[in-house]
């Protein structure tokens, strides 16, 4: 549930994450919890007794815990989604280099795997980019939404007539795929867009001007399309907007 910025504040926040994979590797293996935690921390009773620091000194316990116990025959394999979705509102001083420390700090242990995934943010790119091994989705999806969008655009029939006399149209699926950066959501939002200015016999000019004019970001999109809709429906579009993410 890590990160998802679109629930609760546990779910956006470092302190809902440090809980979630503490709580989850204690589940696993009991003995942990009695090697890691100390009595200081035992009369920490209620959550706000705890803060961040707190959290971040235990997990880092944990993880020496498990290096050094032989009766202890376990290793950490850690997935977190959406470094972008951290929330750094909710902490007074939040930082997005605040979730890429944790995450270097865990991968120097010879006792954590950790994998995580995000939007291709220059500041996640730059800090972790000589960490480890880098999967760039968008890389290996990109021939599919580029043939995604080249059928839709051929099933119509003016983007065939249209193709005739301009050969420019040829290279508009390409540059779809290209803006969506892996996202399917954003691919198929955008293509409904585009079909519908094709199929109207916008020139392409038109259609490349409106293409390069929608936001990349999936949330910037959602709020220009409630804000484009009819006054009445704006109420209910957002909601239905909510429900889907």
């Amino acid at each position: 549930h890590f990160f998802w910025i679109s629930g609760t504040a546990d779910q956006r926040s470092l302190e809902g994450l440090y809980r979630s994979i503490l709580a989850q590797i204690f589940e696993s293996e009991p003995k942990l919890l009695l090697r890691a935690v100390d009595r200081q921390a035992i009369r920490k009773k209620r959550p706000q007794d705890w803060n961040k620091d707190d959290f971040d000194f235990l997990l880092r316990r944990t993880a020496e815990v498990i290096s050094l116990s032989a009766d202890i025959n376990a290793k950490l394999a850690i997935f977190i989604d959406g470094l972008d979705e951290y929330d750094i509102r909710i902490s007074a001083d939040g930082h997005e280099l605040d979730v890429v420390n944790i995450v270097k700090s865990l991968a120097d242990s010879d006792f954590v795997k950790i994998c995580v995934s995000s939007r291709p943010w220059t500041i996640f790119k730059r800090a972790l980019e000589h960490h480890g091994c880098h999967v760039a989705v968008h890389d290996f999806t990109f021939s599919d939404m580029q043939k995604y969008s080249l059928d839709g655009l051929k099933s119509l029939a003016s983007f065939q007539i249209a193709l005739k006399s301009d050969t420019r149209w040829e290279s508009l699926s390409t540059e779809i795929a290209v803006r969506s950066e892996g996202v399917w959501l954003w691919t198929d939002l955008v293509c409904k867009n585009v079909f519908r200015e094709v199929a109207d016999g916008e020139s392409y000019e038109r259609v490349q001007q409106r293409l390069e004019e929608i936001p990349q970001d999936l949330d910037t999109y959602f709020k220009e399309l409630v804000e484009r809709s009819d006054e009445r429906y704006k109420g209910e579009g957002a909601r239905i907007l909510l429900m889907a993410l």
